[in-house]
């Protein structure tokens, strides 16, 4: 039984295309343990002309604590937690956000890096591949340094959706210093990756086959190699039917690998369960 540890509600989210109780009976339909709400929250951003990526936190718990209580002794479980956007210039307004709010998790997101957007803007990828690749992992490695009020590392190869190159996917032996620089703060810092079964639809969508859909093997070697043990699963869902996508076929790609354990959170605190 999984545990979706990325979701997004149309109510608070620009791009979500569920409501809350949409994402439970999908959530159930799949046989999930649990899932958590992570909408999007990043202040200065704005997607859609007029419209920051921000929400009322008050009304956002006041929709879902209710919720949470009917649903913690079943299943699924709901879990409430947050996706912020890494800046910067926003880490202090992040953690007292962290402190005053009753999340059970926090996932930092890597959307924007030195200002600019890879899902639309096109010119950040004219330098070559690795030299955009690495710049990513290397915000990426700030990110957790930088701003450490937070629990998962969300979509570390969120970069590669977007790239235009003809091999878009990520591999260890293009960048093996700036893969083993991010794990090792990973690990230190006691963050969980994430393994987003989002990207993962994306790479089928372009026409990679079989297990080369998943990240590199090599990079996941990497990180258990060096210590690291925390992997959280999250279907980046924002409609209904995403929810729990891919997540069988993920944990048996892990435990080929060599993982035994997912990691979830629970009021900030991670909670393992064996994979199946």
């Amino acid at each position: 039984m999984y545990i979706d540890t990325h979701s997004h509600l149309s109510e608070f989210s620009s791009d979500g295309r569920q409501s809350a109780a949409e994402l439970l009976a999908a959530a159930a339909k799949k046989r999930l343990a649990g899932i958590c709400t992570t909408d999007h929250f990043e202040y200065g951003v704005f997607y859609h002309p007029g419209r920051e990526e921000v929400f009322s936190l008050d009304e956002y718990f006041k929709l879902l604590l209710p919720l949470r209580r009917q649903q913690a002794h079943g299943r699924p479980r709901l879990l409430i937690g947050i996706e912020l956007g890494y800046m910067p210039a926003q880490c202090e307004r992040y953690a007292l956000l962290a402190k005053s709010f009753d999340f059970d998790s926090i996932i930092m997101s890597l959307h924007l890096f030195d200002g600019d957007d890879p899902y639309v803007d096109d010119s950040i990828y004219k330098v070559g591949k690795k030299a955009v690749y690495r710049r990513y992992l290397e915000r990426l490695n700030e990110m957790i340094t930088v701003c450490p009020d937070h629990d998962i590392v969300g979509h570390f190869d969120y970069v590669s959706r977007y790239a235009p190159y003809d091999d878009r996917k990520m591999y260890y032996r293009e960048l093996p210093e700036a893969f083993d620089q991010f794990f090792k703060t990973l690990i230190e810092h006691h963050k969980a990756l994430e393994i987003n079964t989002g990207t993962v639809e994306k790479m089928m969508d372009l026409g990679y086959e079989g297990s080369d859909a998943w990240p590199d093997k090599d990079i996941m070697d990497a990180y258990y190699r060096l210590g690291g043990r925390l992997i959280s699963l999250g279907s980046d869902a924002h409609f209904p039917d995403q929810v729990g996508r891919y997540f069988q076929e993920t944990a048996s790609w892990l435990k080929d690998l060599g993982f035994r354990h997912l990691t979830h959170y629970e009021k900030r605190q991670p909670v393992q369960t064996r994979l199946s």
